[in-house]
């Protein structure tokens, strides 16, 4: 039986290296990266918007009428909220069914008219991370309007890439309209900039895609990884430009370091 708890505590889960049971395992080892929203025994993939029941080891596939592709998925008090791959809304399904979505189920961080990224819970509130700011919403348990906007919440800062969800925090990089790249931490309504200058200067002087973020513990240590680069021809010969910054957290001290990788076209 699969068990949420292989998932790893960014949301995460790669099922081509998985420790899943079969039949889901050889089905979701064909999709790659698969989701889980936290506070809930389904398991989500994005994209093809497939659903993993945990507790049955049953795979069926959302109707994508209403939602289409999905590029972001969380859950809080029941619901599990949607972002489309247009960013325009975001879609929320009927409670404790992520597939239910009603076409008129959605509602959308109006404050700035940017797209919407993700969306993420940190205690008992749900963030939509634009790109160019962050809204914060609460749930109110009416059927009708089930979240509405905290005011005077809005965070100008967008969201670039390497999301890293944690149970009361999220991690990741960003900037502000105009501003430059850094490593972002946000908790219940506080955001900060945790990375240093030197790891700014390598955000903003190589301008390579961030691909993702994950976390883990090490050494009692929590530890965040953010992988960046591309892997297109470069005209140098290189294949792949990718970097991984990680950021160990050492009593509230963060300690920085990366690792090159720099793949010749000849290497196999």
């Amino acid at each position: 039986m699969f068990d949420v708890s292989d998932i790893t505590n960014d949301g995460n889960f790669d099922a081509s290296v998985g420790l899943m049971s079969s039949p889901v395992k050889d089905w979701a080892a064909g999709f790659g990266k698969i989701v889980v929203a936290g506070g809930s025994n389904k398991v989500l993939t994005l994209g093809g918007n497939w659903i993993i029941d945990t507790d049955t080891d049953t795979v069926t596939q959302m109707d994508d009428t209403v939602l289409g592709a999905a590029v972001s998925v969380a859950h809080i008090d029941g619901r599990f909220v949607w972002v489309p791959k247009a960013g325009d809304v975001i879609y929320y399904s009927e409670v404790n069914d992520p597939g239910n979505i009603n076409p008129l189920s959605f509602f959308d961080a109006e404050s700035r008219p940017d797209i919407n990224r993700h969306v993420a819970v940190i205690g008992s509130d749900l963030y939509v991370l634009g790109g160019e700011s962050i809204e914060r919403f609460k749930s109110t348990g009416n059927v009708d309007t089930p979240f509405i906007r905290v005011s005077n919440s809005i965070i100008a800062v967008g969201f670039v890439g390497g999301l890293i969800r944690l149970s009361d925090k999220i991690v990741f990089i960003g900037r502000p309209v105009g501003g430059s790249l850094a490593v972002y931490e946000l908790t219940q309504g506080t955001i900060k900039i945790i990375s240093n200058s030197v790891v700014n200067e390598l955000l903003n002087n190589n301008a390579y895609p961030v691909d993702r973020g994950q976390s883990f513990s090490m050494f009692g240590r929590d530890v965040y990884l953010f992988k960046v680069g591309d892997s297109e021809e470069d005209g140098n010969g290189y294949t792949d430009n990718e970097y991984n910054l990680y950021c160990m957290n050492n009593e509230g001290d963060n300690q920085w370091g990366f690792l090159s990788h720099l793949r010749s076209a000849t290497e196999n």
